[in-house]
């Protein structure tokens, strides 16, 4: 079985530019004042709990992590719901990978799965892959081969390689 990504490989490496147009964090060159994952908790706190959407999100990565402040898996996930009820997919990624893996929260397939299925909804290559495998294994949603296989299109058709190799592993490519 295929367990998705962990949270902070898929949200800074994998999904990283979709996460950062949708949080507001800034495109291009880096602005005055501008967020990233290596501004200080010290400048992010304050900015988040204002409401900046990309602060909230770097918080989560922080404290999920370990970088910058102790590793706090739950506090990650506080930060990332925040922001993943504001509509940020990559936010939504990370809470159901957080479900799904039992970090920071009990493990809860069936809540992976609902978290993973709004951000696929969104477009979000890598919950798109993750809901497939739910799918695939039965994780949180009944077994059902042909969802697999869509949610394997959808991501592999936005350039996923590990949908498009496991699509590949079926037999099926991206027709």
């Amino acid at each position: 079985m295929t367990r998705p990504i962990p949270i902070l490989i898929l949200a800074m490496l994998a999904v990283q530019p979709p996460a950062a147009a949708q949080t507001g964090a800034p495109k291009g060159g880096a602005k005055p004042g501008a967020l990233s994952i290596d501004t200080p908790v010290q400048s992010l706190l304050p900015r988040a709990e204002a409401g900046d959407p990309a602060a909230m999100f770097y918080l989560g990565a922080k404290y999920s992590d370990g970088r910058g402040v102790p590793k706090d898996e739950a506090e990650g996930l506080r930060w990332y719901r925040k922001v993943a009820e504001r509509g940020n997919s990559g936010a939504m990624l990370n809470v159901g990978n957080s479900y799904y893996n039992g970090r920071g929260i009990a493990e809860d397939r069936v809540e992976a799965a609902r978290w993973f299925r709004l951000a696929a909804e969104r477009g979000h290559a890598g919950a798109m892959y993750n809901l497939a495998i739910c799918y695939a294994g039965g994780q949180g949603v009944e077994k059902d081969e042909t969802e697999a296989v869509k949610w394997f299109r959808a991501s592999a058709a936005k350039g996923n390689p590990r949908a498009m190799a496991a699509l590949n592993s079926r037999g099926l490519g991206l027709q």
